[in-house]
């Protein structure tokens, strides 16, 4: 379509004939626009706008007149333009819409670059018109939102620029092609057709005799359509009615579809002409980054330029020199930054991606215990790891491509420089703890004594947080590896970046006290001693002798047992001998179990089946028969470790009618009646006997 030029463009806006007929008609302004004070004198025109906190920066276009809105809007070249100026705030949308202003779309329709778009149907409004043809929605097939056009008008078929959806459809049953029958004499007469033939599916027939003029219907709508029909005739009402229903889909079908076989033809120019320009538009940006040394994707990206580039080429405008001059100011500037922002991306990547590396690497030392238990050598914790001379020189040091250290942390000379800063860690950290349980400058040449920190009496309890991982939970403290491993929790990020200090940890003298007497029970020197015995673990507890009821546990609930009593006093029993004052056997590991995440263990704790060690244990002491036993009645021996006790059970009849808890209950439980925080092993068992016994 030749192009008119300005002078045609003023003539056309300046004629009487036609402001006479299409008059510019300004919609009322929004309430938010600004408006003068009463009596200021000030016109609207020229009034400003009052500063409001907290609302954004007004556009100017809205406070043009409508004379020089459509003298702008008369350069465009596509309805598709007035749309999107349509669709910017409600003011346009009031102005653009008003059937006063029909005008503008018309003339953007005629003029359009693709040729002139057909008139709108009947009933329909340009706008509704327009974004008929220009709006984007879901693909048939894939379901993603694309911004392509109709594929079939009279059909309303979508298909994004994949070219397997157009095969997929093509083969899929979305359309068929229905023979002639009763009801189809009606429905032919206003149900749409399929007008792009480029969608004719490969499994309907070339000809057919009953319609030799190949209507295609879409399946759904047919479908629906026969339906409605099966429905009319079981009713009273005859054909005549049915008619009169779709009497103007009727009249308006066969218009319909010629301007849906128009719309096609036009789209397939609008879509060749819009490749045409983008390819054009494409090989001008080429030329512009060449001239500038720059990179061709670096100038595409850049606010500005792409900004113009994308609006030139949806408009199916081409760019011009000078419209590359205007912005060619901004685009220097744009593309630097963009260069910076893209090196500070793959620096952060690189360091991200050496940065896991390095704790790939710390999990697997950690999971190699025995190997780093032969080099004396104990893991810190992972933000200690990372602070380890050779890490951080690994940690930053800059790679190309993003590049990790995985495979230099396992070259030999790092191996080698990684346990040399590990043993020396360790040995510092060995030192600093000692001097934390009494031994500021311990040093014994004999290899037969422990280093105080490798003793089984060194426990240690954090001053910072006061907490102890899942792994310690059961002692209550932690040991020299446990306080190497250490990390403090809490709510915010500064006690996630806390240095780790021998000076933050304080003696469990509680528990260094109990295991005393614990080893001295067992004849075991505590500075020769590196584990509790196995024989003995297996075939002897000890019970406290602090505590009301007779309590019993294994040598790993000992300290964390302590921090109940100011003194703890223990006593060596067998196995035997705990079963007989025990209503229920002691079970170990049964805490650790129950405080799992497992849908198993949450179903068991959800169950009534649980038993407070104190109150059934109390309840049935005070029942049972006065003992016999001549050592009913503890004597302390010279170091103050009381000796073991023997104890009748009491008889069955005489047993106390069980307290079932569920886990939550329990808990609350043996918090609120007997004060104690931290529940361990001892303090309750499970009895799976009387749970079900209840249930039947």
């Amino acid at each position: 379509m030749a192009h008119q030029g300005p002078v045609q463009k003023k003539q056309r806006l300046e004629s009487p004939a036609q402001m006479g007929k299409e008059a510019l008609v300004d919609a009322p302004r929004d309430q938010t626009s600004p408006t003068p004070a009463s009596g200021s004198g000030t016109s609207a025109s020229t009034a400003e706008p009052c500063p409001t906190v907290g609302t954004a920066k007004r556009s100017y276009l809205d406070r043009l007149p409508l004379e020089l809105l459509a003298t702008i809007l008369s350069h465009v070249r596509s309805p598709k333009d007035v749309l999107s100026l349509t669709r910017c705030n409600k003011h346009l949308c009031a102005t653009l819409l008003n059937k006063g202003n029909t005008w503008i779309w018309r003339r953007a329709r005629q003029e359009c670059n693709a040729g002139p778009i057909p008139d709108p149907p009947e009933g329909w409004s340009e706008a509704r018109f327009a974004a008929f043809i220009f709006d984007g929605g879901k693909c048939e097939i894939c379901k993603d939102y694309t911004k392509r056009m109709y594929m079939s008008f009279s059909l309303k078929v979508r298909l994004c620029k994949n070219p397997s959806c157009l095969g997929n459809f093509k083969k899929g049953s979305a359309l068929t092609l229905q023979g002639a029958n009763r009801a189809m004499q009606f429905i032919a007469t206003w149900l749409p057709t399929l007008e792009n033939f480029d969608l004719r599916a490969r499994n309907l027939p070339v000809g057919n005799p009953y319609l030799p003029s190949q209507k295609i219907w879409r399946r759904s709508d047919m479908l629906k359509a026969v339906n409605d029909y099966n429905r009319l005739v079981l009713t009273d009402e005859g054909i005549a009615d049915y008619k009169k229903r779709h009497e103007t889909q009727i009249r308006r079908l066969a218009p319909y579809l010629v301007l849906c076989k128009k719309l096609v033809e036009w789209s397939k120019v609008w879509q060749a002409l819009h490749a045409q320009v983008r390819r054009k538009n494409v090989e001008f940006t080429k030329l512009r980054a060449a001239e500038g040394g720059w990179n061709f994707q670096d100038l595409m990206e850049t606010p500005t330029f792409g900004s113009m580039l994308k609006s030139h080429t949806n408009s199916l405008e081409l760019l011009q020199p000078l419209d590359y001059q205007v912005i060619l100011p901004k685009v220097g500037p744009e593309i630097e930054e963009l260069v910076t922002r893209r090196a500070q991306r793959v620096k952060a990547q690189g360091y991200q991606k050496r940065y896991s590396d390095i704790g790939a690497h710390y999990q697997c030392m950690k999971s190699n215990y025995q190997t780093l238990s032969s080099q004396n050598i104990v893991l810190p914790s992972l933000s200690e790891f990372r602070r380890l001379p050779i890490i951080v020189i690994l940690q930053h040091k800059e790679k190309p491509n993003r590049e990790g250290v995985a495979s230099e942390l396992k070259e030999r000379s790092i191996a080698d420089l990684l346990r040399h800063d590990l043993q020396k860690w360790t040995a510092n950290a060995k030192s600093a703890l000692a001097k934390v349980l009494g031994y500021p400058s311990w040093n014994n040449p004999s290899s037969k004594v422990l280093h105080p920190a490798d003793r089984l009496t060194a426990r240690f309890l954090c001053t910072r947080c006061n907490h102890v991982s899942r792994k310690y939970a059961s002692d209550g403290s932690l040991d020299f590896a446990g306080a190497c491993q250490h990390e403090c929790l809490g709510p915010t990020k500064k006690s996630k970046t806390l240095v780790w200090s021998a000076d933050q940890f304080v003696p469990d003298q509680k528990g260094i006290d109990a295991l005393i007497k614990a080893l001295a029970l067992m004849n075991l020197d505590a500075e020769r001693t590196t584990s509790f015995p196995k024989d003995t673990a297996l075939s002897h507890c000890f019970q406290c002798q602090s505590c009301a009821v007779p309590i019993v546990m294994d040598h790993s609930r000992i300290a964390g047992h302590s921090k109940r009593h100011e003194s703890m006093e223990l006593a060596l029993v067998t196995k035997a001998e705990a079963n007989a004052m025990l209503s229920h056997p002691y079970a170990p590991g049964s805490y650790a179990i129950l405080t799992g995440r497992t849908s198993e263990v949450k179903k068991a704790c959800a169950t009534r089946s649980f038993v407070c060690r104190h109150c059934f244990a109390k309840t049935a002491h005070a029942r049972s028969p006065p003992h016999t036993d001549p050592a009913q009645d503890p004597a302390s021996n010279t170091d103050g470790v009381t000796c073991p006790v023997e104890r009748t059970p009491p008889a069955k009849s005489a047993m106390p009618t069980k307290n079932l808890l569920t886990w939550i209950g329990l808990v609350s439980h043996v918090k609120g009646k007997h004060g104690i925080l931290h529940m361990g092993d001892e303090d309750f068992y499970r009895d799976r006997a009387s749970t079900a016994g209840a249930a039947s």
